[in-house]
């Protein structure tokens, strides 16, 4: 239980740590073919590129995780405790509902790339692999979102809302 529970909480981190050493991994493996036998390995460069996407989607659930978001933090500092929270709650339930037209765009793209395949040129897998990072990952994000607002009673969120704000 104690081992489910720690891969709930560090999902995307794991995630990211093997997306990251598997390109670096692939891409390494290219240089060295192209400098020692002169050839490249054809698929490397497409299999990288999709793991680079995955990288940079599921990084977005694991920096929500930690309360990071791209904000503009000067007027929350300037306004009073009680509206403060007010604008910043405003501003956690729009990245909400984006995240929600994100994952509900993002499983249309899927569904229709299953029912009408489109198979990328080197790696040879249908791309609706490749999409399913968009909903899945801004999924997580909302999850990781709703949690750091609401977990312990918004603890997080209070203590970052009297801290410094960085």
């Amino acid at each position: 239980m104690k081992l489910l529970k720690n891969i709930a909480e560090n999902f995307e981190n794991y995630l990211c740590t093997v997306l990251m050493t598997c390109m670096v991994f692939v891409l390494f493996v290219q240089v060295i073919a192209r400098y020692f036998f002169g050839t490249g390995v054809d698929w490397s460069e497409e299999f990288s590129r999709f793991i680079f996407v995955w990288l940079v989607i599921w990084a977005i659930p694991y920096t929500s995780k930690l309360g990071g978001q791209i904000r503009v933090t000067i007027f929350l500092k300037i306004l009073p405790p009680k509206i403060r929270l007010v604008v910043f709650m405003v501003g956690e339930f729009l990245w909400v509902v984006f995240n929600g037209l994100l994952i509900y765009e993002g499983f249309n793209l899927v569904a229709s790339t299953f029912q009408f395949p489109e198979v990328s040129p080197t790696v040879r897998v249908n791309m609706a692999w490749i999409y399913m990072v968009v909903p899945l990952g801004f999924l997580f994000c909302t999850v990781r979102i709703l949690q750091w607002n609401f977990a312990n009673k918004g603890a997080k969120r209070e203590e970052y809302l009297k801290g410094d704000m960085v």
